[in-house]
């Protein structure tokens, strides 16, 4: 829109505010133009007015007015898409208009084309934007005011929810509440076909959920999915610039899979991509609305409640503890394995962005369930891999959290993983092994609600931590024995089931040699590849008759689908416990180290655990990880060169963590 045409049209809307005859000198300066500039404005109008009932009267010594019918000029206004002065250029309007042309409209805001476009002179202008200010200054976001323009600062997620704040609040005052009057007023702001799919999959998560949704959260969410899919539209993408702490994703991932199905229907629908980060934070937006994974009751069968419940049933005896009772747990699965069966057969993948993160974080949960998920490769003859593994995994975790309610514990390290190592070894066994002990920096702590974090343990300096309202225990790097005894006499305090929950997981590393021969323990060999390996104590428990044929093809599926190895230097090569006749644990330490995918790895555990030993899976498991989950302790098992060394070591290790 030119100058010309913003001026008529503002002299227009002047014009109809009055009631009577106006001095052309005033509104030449109300326009800042000559009364020529301004006749001629008239004239241009009056000729444009000629296909309605409506003119601009001059009269000598009066001045000019605009007479005509209201209907006639309301036509107008609609076919020119004008609207009426006390609406379109009150305050709020004014500001919403600015605030939606920077956030949906990507616009730098110039002051002096606003004060054309808005009819308003540059002190106005500039009180608009101090009021903008304000709103937006308790969020994470800034409007900054350079000397001729206004834009944007902050994180996307902040600035997209703090603008569905902004918006929730002009939608209450004008008083609309349903989701069709959301609807309504989401058509005079965001082209229709983000409109359009905003509540589809309003509609489907509100079907799907098979419960009441309150309507606050309905018309919370599909606004919220109209400013996403905008802002995505325009290349704006979530990028968050701290992590969560993993137990807090950890909750946040059961609605990954339906934030997926999301992504992909507007991919479909509008050709635009959502990356990882987009995706994870439409999945908390579904989670923060009360959307949770529920299953389509009409695509289920009897073979799909059976295996959820057998898998259910396995993982209670493998953990010892009783989860069949849990119907959101059995409910999320159900959600899960239905698309899950049938990507798999289809040859369709998809990955989970945590994955790497729920492996060091949750490693004993997701090898449990890699050996309980059996229950649906056997049923439905699939094959599955990490990413299914780590999804189903979340599920587990997110159920035995709320049954054992661990305590989530940080440390603090600036000076990286080698150092975060020795600490987490060094405090581990004063703590549960059901608790989740993370190592986070300090923008995590600082930048992250910590609401949930029972105490931290840092490296830092006090300084850092001065306003944290959490317990800290600074702590040197080779922790001493009275900062240990503060933490440990600091945890029993809270913790009156401190004895019994120690002894969950902590169990005499020694038993590990009811499941070892001296025949399968193999020290500083010289071998060049991960297949070399492989084949090697596969071969060993085919000529010992403690597996059957299939046990080699399962092995070689499962480092197919998932790497084995870990960040330490260990490699835990395992197969399905049907190919399995008599349990036996095989260790083998190399002379170098060798690739195993993205892991350089020195020592290779092979677990190969009969049908019958299932129920221990879960001791074997954290009595293994107790052994390796750092790379100090799997330095010992390197240095090892007998197998007389090695049961010393066990000894050793056990009266450690008594």
């Amino acid at each position: 829109m030119n100058k010309e045409t913003l001026r008529r049209n503002k002299l227009f809307a002047l014009l109809e505010t009055e009631d009577d005859y106006k001095p052309t000198s005033y509104f030449s300066k109300l326009l800042n133009v000559s009364e020529k500039t301004l006749y001629s404005d008239i004239n241009y109008l009056n000729d444009t007015f000629s296909k309605y009932e409506i003119v601009i009267e001059k009269t000598p010594r009066k001045g000019i007015i605009l007479i005509g019918k209201s209907s006639q000029i309301e036509l107008y206004k609609k076919n020119n898409k004008l609207f009426k002065p006390e609406e379109k250029y009150s305050p709020k309007n004014r500001q919403r208009t600015i605030v939606r042309k920077i956030i949906l409209e990507d616009e730098i805001v110039n002051y002096e084309i606003l004060e054309e476009q808005l009819f308003i002179s540059n002190t106005v202008l500039r009180n608009d934007l101090t009021t903008i200010r304000k709103f937006f200054a308790s969020s994470n976001v800034e409007f900054v005011c350079d000397p001729n323009e206004f834009y944007i600062k902050g994180m996307e997620n902040d600035i997209q929810n703090a603008y569905k704040s902004f918006e929730i609040e002009g939608f209450k005052k004008n008083g609309l509440t349903t989701i069709d009057e959301y609807i309504s007023e989401a058509e005079k702001i965001f082209i229709h076909p983000i409109v359009e799919i905003s509540k589809r999959i309003v509609d489907t998560c509100v079907y799907q959920a098979k419960r009441d949704i309150g309507q606050s959260y309905v018309t919370s969410l599909f606004l919220a999915l109209c400013i996403l899919l905008t802002r995505v539209k325009n290349n704006h993408h979530v990028i968050k610039k701290v992590e969560n702490f993993a137990f807090q994703n950890i909750e946040k991932m059961e609605t990954y899979m339906m934030a997926l199905n999301v992504s992909a229907m507007v991919t479909s629908s509008l050709g635009i991509m959502l990356i990882d980060k987009d995706i994870e934070f439409l999945s908390e937006l579904l989670l923060g609305h009360g959307i949770e994974p529920a299953v389509n009751k009409e695509l289920l069968n009897d073979l799909y409640v059976k295996s959820v419940k057998q898998i259910v049933e396995k993982m209670s005896k493998t953990l010892k503890v009783d989860l069949t009772d849990d119907e959101r747990l059995h409910e999320a699965l159900l959600a899960h394995v239905v698309p899950m069966i049938y990507r798999l057969k289809n040859g369709f993948t998809v990955k989970n962005p945590l994955l790497d993160s729920i492996k060091r974080q949750y490693l004993v949960m997701f090898t449990l369930t890699w050996y309980v998920a059996a229950v649906f490769e056997n049923l439905f003859n699939v094959t599955l891999n990490d990413d299914e593994v780590s999804f189903i995994t979340i599920h587990f975790q997110v159920a035995f959290d709320k049954k054992i309610k661990p305590k989530n514990i940080l440390i603090v390290c600036p000076k990286g993983l080698a150092t975060a190592e020795l600490v987490y070894s060094q405090v581990k066994d004063v703590l549960s092994a059901t608790d989740h002990i993370e190592v986070v920096t300090v923008d995590q702590v600082l930048d992250n609600d910590i609401s949930d974090v029972e105490f931290i343990i840092s490296l830092v300096e006090k300084e850092k931590f001065a306003n944290v309202d959490k317990k800290v225990f600074y702590v040197s790097p080779l922790i001493t024995q009275q900062e240990l005894n503060e933490i440990s006499n600091y945890y029993g305090s809270i913790n009156e089931q401190l004895r019994a929950l120690r002894n969950i997981g902590k169990t005499d590393l020694v038993e590990l040699t009811n499941y070892l021969r001296d025949d399968f323990l193999f020290w500083k060999y010289d071998l060049n590849t991960k297949e070399e390996v492989l084949d090697f104590l596969i071969d060993k428990y085919e000529k010992a008759d403690l597996v059957t044929p299939s046990f080699r093809e399962s092995i070689y599926a499962r480092e197919e689908e998932g790497t084995t190895s870990m960040y330490t230097g260990v490699a835990m090569p395992h197969a399905s416990s049907s190919t399995v006749k008599k349990t036996l644990l095989s260790i083998m330490t190399l002379k170098k180290s060798i690739k195993w995918k993205e892991n350089d790895v020195n020592t290779i555990i092979m677990v190969a655990l009969a049908e019958e030993d299932v129920n221990e899976v879960r001791g074997i498991i954290s009595k293994l990880y107790d052994l390796i989950e750092t790379k100090d302790e799997t330095n010992m098992l390197i240095k090892i060169d007998s197998t007389e060394q090695f049961a010393i070591l066990l000894q050793e290790v056990s009266k450690e963590e008594i």
